[in-house]
């Protein structure tokens, strides 16, 4: 047989084959968007800082149910470097699909995320969908990314201090932490605090510190940032509200109390270690945190009697918390933007957004799954009444409010300026942080 008859024969062989392959459905066809399940067809890359670990059984699923019509791909990033990370690929071109980011990096990403119209998703169905903190995430043309979970701010409190103190009931106000402080704070002869009743007070050494103090400011009816009549982002922390004349100055004259040694409630200092290690130690009968913490205090001190409870409230006020939102956020510039949109959507309804809650420990932001929390998980109820109580703030550039909310506390600390002076001074600090995101 001559050469170029077996070349024919091999390449018909090998069409063959392919055919065959492809009738009996061994090799796919690429598919018209429109003739898929969801529209949508490609690879999704998600960029997040939940651990991929947990994510990985909500992609497969994802995967399984779109049979590799869309495959999305979950990348863990360092939540201290996530930042410079996005806007390098945004500048060389290797954005991600989609982003998972609380609502403290949506200003500082401003104008680099598409804007979903209301005509595909609308106003009312987002917020008859979401806790009424998500709506940071909506715009006047659109919303900016698909929520998907929160995580409250929440009291731990360490059952043994407040046994061998006798104290029955859990604080539900701040008046009443006022009145168990001394019984549950152990101090030496020479002020040294041997056990302490609760971490405030200080910044540097209290996890969650801008996180608590925004709670306490938030409830007494001030939302730290506002616009004005032309749309434009001020900082109000030193405007009355609707509760109090003086809002934050009401908050860090009893912050800034648990610090003085010449106090009653002396129960804090800069010494101290962080206030999640010193809970985890014992050491700290309450401690605010995150309702995410739940399984990381769990896991490093496995014998530790400690229960949660919901964060205490001003007497008179509607019941409010801090809260992180978590939203699907999609660049301007993803390569697949249409897949991306299918995704987001997809992993914000209740199965996707449930599972999501599950293997990552923060709360739900879906109205529907928050009816009905698990009988079987006693703290569960508990983070689902705050995911609902929780509201939040525009933060401009959460490293540099850091800065700010840590500053009001030192002026005060450090006698350089009075409660009045130092509030004053932040919020002009806050504005400046504003106008320069």
């Amino acid at each position: 047989m001559k050469n170029f008859q077996v070349i024919l024969l091999v390449i018909f062989g090998i069409f063959g084959a392919l055919a065959a392959a492809i009738f009996s459905g061994g090799i796919k066809l690429p598919q018209k968007a429109s003739e898929t399940k969801f529209g949508a067809v490609g690879t999704v890359t998600i960029w997040g800082t939940f651990p991929s670990s947990g994510m990985e059984s909500v992609i497969e699923s994802f995967n399984k149910e779109a049979n590799d019509e869309i495959v999305v791909f979950y990348q863990q990033k360092d939540e201290k470097t996530f930042s410079d990370e996005f806007l390098k690929s945004l500048a060389f071109g290797g954005s991600p699909d989609i982003l998972i980011i609380p609502q403290s990096l949506v200003n500082q990403y401003d104008g680099k995320f598409t804007v979903i119209p209301y005509t595909a998703f609308t106003k009312r169905m987002f917020t008859d969908t979401y806790v009424d903190a998500a709506n940071i995430f909506t715009k006047e043309n659109g919303i900016l990314g698909f929520p998907i979970v929160a995580d409250p701010i929440v009291m731990y409190y360490n059952k043994d201090s407040f046994n061998s103190a006798g104290i029955v009931e859990v604080p539900k106000y701040w008046r009443e932490i006022l009145g168990i402080t001394p019984d549950l704070t152990d101090l030496s002869s020479a002020l040294e605090i041997r056990k302490s009743a609760v971490a405030m007070g200080e910044f540097s050494n209290v996890r969650n510190a801008k996180k608590i103090m925004s709670a306490l400011i938030l409830q007494l009816g001030n939302n730290i940032v506002s616009k004005n009549e032309s749309g434009k982002e001020i900082s109000i922390l030193a405007e009355r509200s609707y509760i109090s004349s003086n809002p934050v100055e009401t908050v860090m004259r009893f912050y800034t109390e648990f610090s003085n040694p010449l106090s009653s409630l002396y129960s804090w200092n800069k010494s101290m270690p962080n206030s999640l290690d010193a809970f985890v130690a014992g050491d700290l009968a309450i401690y605010f945190g995150p309702a995410s913490e739940f399984a990381l205090i769990r896991s490093k001190n496995p014998n530790l009697n400690f229960n949660v409870s919901d964060i205490p409230q001003v007497e008179g006020s509607s019941a409010t918390t801090y809260a992180d939102i978590y939203s699907m956020v999609i660049p301007s510039a993803a390569k697949n933007p249409s897949a991306a949109s299918v995704v987001a959507s997809t992993f914000a309804n209740g199965t996707y957004a449930r599972q999501i809650s599950d293997v990552t420990g923060f709360t739900p932001v879906r109205r529907d799954i928050l009816r009905a929390p698990s009988p079987l998980i006693p703290e569960q109820g508990i983070f689902y009444k705050a995911s609902l109580q929780s509201k939040t703030w525009a933060d401009p550039n959460s490293e540099e409010t850091d800065k700010v909310f840590s500053g009001l506390v030192e002026n005060i600390l450090s006698g350089l300026k009075n409660i009045d002076d130092a509030v004053e001074s932040a919020s002009k600090e806050l504005q400046i942080v504003i106008d320069t995101k």
